[in-house]
């Protein structure tokens, strides 16, 4: 629209509203005009934006609302003022920039929030949260602006204002953004739901950018810099009436938000630690320590990231003062465990106070106390540490509150662990007053421990399952880090145990149980076992036994311990399996366990060990959990439970055993490797599909961290990883392949696919990886085993992936694979005759690799058992898979292959000729015609090259038994001939041109056609060697020797035999110029002269053999006529003989035959005309030769202009008007214009007349030009 346009509409709605006398007429004007008025503020014409401003007194320069909002008020009182805000809303929307540069707009519509009555702050807020996106990247001053507009109203007294405020906190900014997210953190503490709750979840699961675009995107913001700001923040609120007030103390936030910054300042202590989002963050754990450890080590080196540090620790300390927190006593103990030697000193002060923390009543508050109290105890002097030792055991056996029993039973357990720890470790404390390995003092506390070891085995039998689940967990602890300091006890058999039971009982005594590390494990278990226990303490004594084996390399009853677990998975609890499972592995593992470790500081990735531990213990763990449980096939609700225990059991153990077979861990990797390689092999087959999940996924990591170790075990690993690739194949592939085994297209297509599945499975992608690894040494033993299992291996899968495996070794290691090359080209030999196609062509190429590292010897025994097989074996399968090696070979061996190629490419050039099966692209290349073009320079020069093997293989062919294979031969003569021509001399020629009249010889077979084909390709490009032989021909037969044999073939009785004789018989009779006429016109007048007798066609029932034999005879005459015209000779004693009786067939046969053979008729005609003597004699005719000729003439034309009246066939007319032209001609040229008589020139010019006025051109010009030379011979 143009300006004008537009200031002039703006005009008339200005005095429109100008106009209007009532409120209702103004209120429909402005309600139909305000929201277009108001988008014209975004034209791009200065005058029509100034129109604007004038009509709503807006300032121009400025573009701020706050004039036009009361205007509009003043003039549309409450209604239209609420559309005011939607209407603006749009505008903001189309017009981003005017609150992105000024962000006015949003301090009035805040405003408003707090000033208006409800119904208009819903629309104003409404509003506010549609015009959000046009605030994004703000810059500078607005910037600030935004920050203080939403730091104004996130306390707001108006929910509305808090909303909108927590709203613009998320979308506005990012998620690393320091002021927004202090705000959100001051909104999680809000008493309205839907503002907390959504302050929260921003906090805790930041969105990502809406584009996808993650590269520079940052979900947290710097730790460091966070705290520094919120330990800013928390200063001025303690000055201010913000502050919250518990008795004497006061905190910069209501404890909710206090928990809620505590927690986001972990979160983002986590993200600067390298752990991602997947970590679950606003979960912490004990897993995220070590990442967070090796941060925290890093910021105490310098004075600023160490000032962080401390106020994280005096923020945390400060909330515990007031509230007791589980979140927040978690969040001081993990900071002060991860950096324990140089940060737990800094609170020994505290200890006091960290116990108070132990006695509360919360059970998760008591825990992490006390695991606080263990880690700041131990940065002790000793003496004081064997005083808290004491004090905790008499606080334990004391009747004082349960809630100090067990807090104190926890510390016991936490500071004993952590202190055999840090004497097994030899671990020291920065500082630490004395050492703690003093003699005296350390006899003291390994006395003391002792006192406490039994105070805490003494709770087992408490009646209160609080105090029994933290003596497991305290007992768990110690066992975790040291040896139990307690007798180790005996196990009696069974024969001991039942006869001490009899003098029990004779002296009516109880069983005395010593306690001792024995007792302690028949307690744990009958724990387990007991109905009576609650799960929490079953999960607990489950931890407890399998901790005992991992302090204690030496733990006497882990055999024991292993069966008490195992036989607790008849429990049908299924939580409790899992931690089963996760106990079995920890005593299986024993110290190489990653339970181990110092949880706080280690990862488990990075844990290493320096001793594989038992190993025979971990392999009978591993053996009885598969034997026993996991295979266990008992379809009973309880069983599924021990499954469930195993399952988890192997998950674990496969991580530990991924971890320790690494190639960092040097002997002790490959001691495992040793150890659980064997067992993973025997059981990648299982029938229990999570069984084979878990060996599998084990198989492709371990073998991936162990690299070089593997060497000593590829053949094994290898050869079973090769069986399964069919043996893990969904069944229903098998399905599939059983149901299409009779359609052979599909059944290769469905083979394809399984190929091309296992070539990418994680089992090939294993033996990929092996391969750098295989070396003379390792081919040794395994070339045996793969030669056993090429030749005997069952499935495509398995079939096809031996054959890429050996492939892959060609390539990694040719000089090493040399000597086992013979073996290996014998075996994949074998899988040349496999029923799969796929199959067939996988060992091919096999093949077609390995001749490249193979000896001259072995190569040359390949192509000659292939030549051989494709010779002697008539199967289509076994043909194809010779020429695919073949081909293999010319493509992955071409240099090989050309060494041999006086063997292989004449059986190339042999099988190119054989002939495809039906419905196959011929214009498709096969794999013998890609040899034969990849290995010569051209068929011509390559038939040359080879003539002499192609003569001897293709005359062997001959003599075969097999007429599919002599056809084929005869085929190949026949290009050898076509290309070579007359250049083919003897003895070449005689021999193929003779061992062709030799296969003639005898009965008519199917494919027989195929040697009169050779024998006329031979007699038709040779023919000047023929009719002039040299003398060193030899014993080439002669002309008339060929001819004999032709005329006897064409007296077979098998007319489609008969038919293939004749025409070669004629071809040759033409190229030869031999006059044979006389033989033809016995075999074929005949033929031509019979008429049909009624009835002759219906003595057969069946209308297909009727049809048949009809389309036969018409194709017998076709012949006859074709080949009467090209033996018609040019002897004048034969056609003086022959020629009138001739010309009589011939014109009748124009008038009562088919357009097919009026064709060849016409073509017959041409040739009858072209070699009549009677025009070519150099004297006069005598009148006897006139009146011939007219004959003749007199015989042929009528017909022929017959011909030109059929009005559908163009191409017969051409035909016809080409051969009345050269009778016409001939007759013009020799001046016998008088045979033409009158009657016949009308004919001819009234037939002219109507051929010259047709639309084709050629016809037409040709029948023109013919009419006026008729003309002219009047």
């Amino acid at each position: 629209m143009a300006a004008q346009d537009e200031l002039e509409l703006l005009e008339r709605v200005f005095l429109r509203v100008g106009s209007a006398e009532t409120d209702e007429q103004l209120q429909n004007v402005v309600s139909k005009f305000l929201a277009p008025v108001l988008l014209k503020l975004s034209s791009q014409q200065e005058g029509v934006r100034k129109k604007v401003c004038h009509i709503f007194n807006i300032n121009p320069t400025l573009w701020m609302v706050n004039s036009m909002m009361g205007t509009v008020y003043d003039i549309c009182y409450g209604t239209l003022y609420i559309l005011l805000f939607g209407w603006l809303t749009v505008y903001v929307m189309r017009v981003p920039s005017l609150v992105a540069k000024d962000i006015g707009m949003v301090q009035q519509f805040f405003d408003a929030m707090c000033k208006e009555d409800k119904d208009t702050r819903l629309h104003v807020q409404e509003a506010l949260s549609m015009m959000s996106p046009a605030l994004k990247n703000l810059e500078g001053p607005n910037l600030k602006l935004m920050e203080a507009l939403i730091m104004s109203n996130i306390e707001n007294n108006e929910a509305q204002a808090r909303v909108i405020a927590v709203q613009y906190a998320i979308s506005v900014f990012p998620p690393s953004h320091i002021p927004s997210r202090y705000a959100l953190l001051l909104a999680t503490g809000d008493v309205k739901e839907d503002v907390h709750s959504e302050a929260t979840k921003a906090l805790r699961n930041p969105s990502k950018p809406e584009d996808g675009n993650i590269k520079d995107w940052k979900p947290f913001p710097s730790f460091t810099e966070l705290t520094e700001y919120i330990q800013d923040k928390s200063s001025q609120r303690l000055k201010s009436q913000s502050r919250y007030v518990v008795g004497t103390t006061s905190l910069p936030f209501n404890p909710t938000t206090y928990n809620e910054v505590l927690l986001y300042m972990r979160m983002c202590l986590a993200h600067d630690s390298g752990l991602s989002l997947e970590s679950d963050l606003s979960n912490p754990t004990i897993e995220h320590a070590p990442a967070i450890s090796q941060y925290v080590t890093k910021l105490l080196k310098t004075s600023k990231d160490h000032s962080a540090i401390q106020t994280y620790i005096d923020m945390t300390t400060k909330l515990l003062a007031t509230s007791h927190g589980h979140v927040s006593m978690y969040c001081l103990l993990e900071i002060i465990a991860v950096a324990s030697g140089k940060l737990a000193s800094q609170i020994v002060d505290k200890l006091e106070w960290i116990k108070g923390l132990m006695h509360s009543s919360r059970e998760e508050m008591r825990e992490n106390a006390s695991h606080l109290f263990a880690v700041v105890a131990c940065t002790m002097e000793s003496e004081r540490l064997l005083q808290v030792i004491k004090e905790l055991t008499k606080n334990v056996s004391s009747n004082k509150t349960l809630e100090m029993q067990h807090g104190s039973l926890l510390a016991l357990g936490y500071l004993i662990g952590r202190y055999l720890y840090q004497r097994k470790s030899g671990i020291t404390v920065d500082d630490m007053e004395t050492d703690l390995e003093d003699s005296v003092v350390s006899e003291q506390l390994n006395e003391t421990i002792g006192d406490a070891v039994r105070v805490i085995t003494g709770m087992f039998e408490s009646s209160q399952a609080m105090l029994n689940g933290g003596a497991c967990l305290a007992i768990g602890e110690i066992g975790r880090n040291g040896r139990l300091s307690l007798p180790p006890g005996e196990e009696e058999n069974d024969d001991v145990s039942e006869g001490n039971q009899k003098k029990r009982a004779k002296k009516k005594e109880s069983p005395v149980k010593e306690l001792s590390m024995l007792s302690v494990v028949d307690t744990l278990s009958q724990k387990i076992q007991s109905s009576k226990e609650p799960h929490q303490v079953k999960e607990k004594a489950c931890t407890a036994l399998g901790y005992l084996p991992v302090g204690d390399p030496e733990f006497p009853h882990t055999r024991k311990l292993i069966h008490g677990l195992l036989d607790s998975t008849k429990e049908r609890q299924v939580n409790l399996q899992f931690s089963v499972g996760e106990a079995l592995n920890f005593a299986a593992l024993g110290s190489s366990s990653s339970a181990a470790r110092d949880m706080w500081t280690v990862e488990e990735a990075e844990f290493s060990v320096k001793d594989i531990g038992k190993a025979d213990e971990m392999e009978w763990v591993l053996d009885i959990v598969l034997r026993r449980y996991v295979t266990n096939e008992v379809p009973h609700v309880r069983q599924e439970s021990v499954r469930q225990a195993a399952d988890s059991a192997l998950r674990t153990l496969s991580r530990v055993s991924i971890r320790l077979c690494d190639i960092n861990n040097g002997k002790i990797g490959e001691q495992a490797i040793g150890l659980v390689l064997p067992i993973l092999l025997k059981e990648l087959t299982s029938k229990v599909e999570e069984v084979r999940s878990i060996c599998l996924q084990t198989l492709v990591k371990m073998s991936k961290n162990a690299g070089q170790l593997l060497k000593p075990h590829i053949s094994q690993l290898v050869i079973a990883l090769l069986e399964s690739l069919s043996e893990l194949e969904p069944q229903v592939m098998n399905y599939l392949a059983l149901h299409v085994s009779n359609y052979k297209e599909t059944q290769e297509k469905l083979d394809n696919a399984r190929i091309a599945a296992s070539k990418s499975s994680p089992m090939m992608d294993t033996i990929n990886f092996c391969v750098q690894y295989i070396d003379g040494t390792v081919l040794t033993e395994l070339v045996p085993r793969i030669t056993d299992l090429i030749r005997s291996g069952i499935g495509v899968g398995t079939k096809a992936g031996c054959a890429n495996f050996i492939i892959m070794l060609t390539h990694q290691c040719p000089q090493d694979l040399q000597p086992f090359a013979g073996k290996l080209l014998s075996a994949h030999l074998v899988g040349l005759n496999d029923r799969s196609a796929a199959v067939r062509k996988a060992n091919a190429t096999a093949l077609g690799h390995i001749v490249k590292v193979a000896k001259d010897s072995s190569t040359e025994k390949l192509v000659i058992k292939l030549r051989t097989w494709y010779l002697e074996k008539e199967e289509e399968n076994i043909h194809i898979a010779c020429g695919v090696t073949l081909q293999a070979m010319a493509r992955y061996a071409p240099d090989v292959l050309k060494r041999h190629a006086s063997i292989a490419l004449p059986l190339a050039f042999l099988a190119m000729h054989e002939k495809k099966p039906e419905g196959e692209d011929d214009g498709k290349q096969t794999p013998w015609e890609e040899v034969w073009l990849d290995c010569t320079p051209g068929t011509e020069s390559g038939i040359r090259l080879y003539i002499a093997e192609i003569v001897v293989i293709t005359e062997h062919m001959l003599n075969s038994q097999s007429w599919h294979m002599k056809s084929q031969a005869a085929s190949a003569m026949s290009t050898v001939a076509n290309k070579l021509s007359s250049t083919l001399k003897p003895p070449h020629l005689g021999i193929l041109l003779k061992a062709l009249l030799k296969g003639l010889s005898g009965r008519t077979w199917d494919g027989k056609e195929a040697l009169l084909k050779a024998v006329q390709s031979l007699c038709v490009s040779c023919k000047d060697v023929l009719q002039n032989p040299p003398n060193d021909a030899g014993e080439q037969p002669s002309m008339e020797e060929v001819l004999t044999v032709l005329i006897r073939e064409c007296k077979k009785e098998k007319k489609e035999y008969k038919i293939e004789a004749l025409y070669c018989l004629a071809a040759i009779v033409e190229a030869q110029e031999v006059d044979k006429f006389e033989q033809f016109s016995e075999i074929l007048f005949p033929v031509i002269s019979e008429e049909r007798k009624n009835g002759d066609d219906e003595d057969d029932d069946d209308a297909d053999v009727i049809m048949k034999d009809r389309e036969i005879k018409l194709e017998y005459k076709s012949c006859a006529y074709e080949c009467l015209g090209k033996a018609w000779p040019t002897s004048k004693e034969t056609q003086a003989t022959y020629q009138v009786e001739f010309c009589k067939l011939l014109s009748r046969g124009l008038k009562v035959t088919t357009i097919k053979i009026q064709l060849k008729i016409i073509k017959s005609i041409e040739l009858f005309i072209e070699r009549l003597c009677l025009f070519d004699m150099e004297d006069v005719l005598s009148k006897d030769e006139m009146e011939i000729l007219t004959e003749l003439l007199n015989h042929f034309v009528a017909p022929l202009c017959q011909c030109l009246g059929y009005a559908k066939y163009g191409a017969l007319k051409l035909d016809v008007v080409k051969v009345l032209g050269k009778l016409v001609t001939k007759v013009k040229d020799k001046n016998l214009t008088s045979v033409l008589s009158d009657e016949l020139r009308n004919i001819l010019v009234k037939s002219l007349d109507v051929t010259s006025s047709e639309s084709h051109p050629q016809l037409k010009d040709n029948a023109t030009g013919l009419k006026k030379i008729i003309k002219e011979m009047q």
